[in-house]
């Protein structure tokens, strides 16, 4: 059944792999990866799962199982993201500190300063000169 496949030998159906899809019935091979901006966690109908596409804060390659958080010191508002790329450096005066984020942690605290793509709100080597 879709979802499934059945390589020759196969004693019963085989759940589609994480990362892949089975569209059809009788497949001996699964009928190809997950699309770019989605995540497929396998048993997958679809290389587009309607209840699958890449969350905010994250990205999805072809093929993935799961998303993959935004890293440090970055964030995207976006939904369906497929690179790394897609993850923006942190504001200019915000800061970015932990991964996954779909906006700015908050803004960089009094006394110092936060340029693009900054993981802390009080970096010690951003003081503002007094």
């Amino acid at each position: 059944p879709p979802g499934n496949y059945c390589p020759a030998g196969s004693s019963r159906p085989l759940s589609c792999p994480a990362g892949m899809y089975c569209a059809a019935f009788g497949l001996s091979s699964p009928s190809g990866f997950c699309s770019p901006g989605y995540h497929c966690a396998g048993g997958n109908t679809a290389g587009e799962p309607a209840d699958a596409l890449c969350p905010a804060g994250s990205y999805c390659s072809l093929g993935s199982s799961a998303p993959v958080q935004c890293p440090l010191g970055t964030f995207s508002a976006a939904r369906g993201n497929v690179n790394v790329t897609d993850c923006h450096p942190c504001s200019p005066g915000q800061f970015c500190n932990t991964s996954g984020l779909s906006s700015p942690t908050g803004a960089c605290q009094s006394g110092f300063f936060c340029p693009s793509g900054n993981s802390v709100g009080d970096p010690a080597m951003q003081t503002c000169p007094t």
